[in-house]
């Protein structure tokens, strides 16, 4: 009986949450099946004889969307693919080899995850432009090739694989 109220208590907290934080989604999907006539007129969902695909038909007809999305999903998954390998070789070399240095290296690359990113906008925006990757994928890729936070959970999880061989 106790874990019926505690999970009928842990349900009437989180519905609520729930219906806060889908509000945005549901209205952006609102929004989009609306004509623009009907776009100040309706809260939310236009009645179901109103619904129109025109921002979907402009969307496909005035913008190259689906090469944007192409290009979105290559850069994305270029850059996991780049990140997870030099994230693996550096966290192996930091768990199985010792070398002068390792831990003074460690601590300052650690330190380096508390410089928010926004800071090293504008220093990366010109690294780019002197190095002429300007306007290209390698302009995207590179600069978030390498992850101090990856290499730090790629050393944690190789330490851990040598302290259980089973």
């Amino acid at each position: 009986m106790k874990i019926i109220a505690s999970r009928i208590t842990l349900y009437i907290v989180l519905v609520p949450c729930l219906v806060v934080m889908l509000t945005p989604l549901v209205w952006l999907v609102a929004q989009s099946v609306k004509s623009p006539e009907d776009f100040f007129f309706y809260t939310f969902f236009p009645p179901v004889d109103r619904f129109s695909g025109y921002n979907f038909r402009k969307l496909f007809a005035q913008i190259p969307f689906l090469r944007f999305l192409m290009n979105s999903l290559f850069v994305s998954s270029a850059t996991v693919v780049v990140q997870l390998f030099l994230s693996s070789l550096g966290g192996f070399a930091f768990a199985k080899y010792e070398f002068r240095g390792k831990r003074v290296i460690m601590v300052i690359m650690l330190a380096t995850m508390m410089i928010p990113g926004q800071v090293l906008l504008a220093p990366l925006y010109e690294l780019i432009c002197r190095l002429g990757l300007m306007d290209s994928f390698l302009g995207l890729i590179i600069p978030s090739a390498v992850s101090t936070f990856g290499m730090f959970l790629f050393q944690q999880s190789m330490r851990h694989i040598a302290a259980h061989p089973e």
